[in-house]
């Protein structure tokens, strides 16, 4: 679904809804471990971003530092 918003005299587009994690590769998070999230079954940003801690500590080659990271990146 795309929005508009008039900012500035500026139309600016964007999309709403739900964002797949892929895009956590721009925040730093390797493809690796992208790819141990959607085996997981997490799908979206926000699939991760709302999930506790200790669902991504159970995913194997996901440590603690890692979970923090990916957490602070959603």
């Amino acid at each position: 679904m795309l929005f508009h918003c008039v900012f500035n005299s500026e139309i600016l587009v964007g999309i709403i809804g739900p964002f797949l994690f892929i895009a956590l590769q721009s925040h730093g998070i390797s493809a690796s471990d992208v790819k141990k999230l959607e085996d997981a079954g997490f799908f979206t940003i926000e699939s991760v971003a709302f999930a506790p801690k200790k669902n991504l500590l159970a995913i194997k080659g996901i440590s603690e530092a890692k979970a923090d990271k990916i957490m602070v990146s959603c």
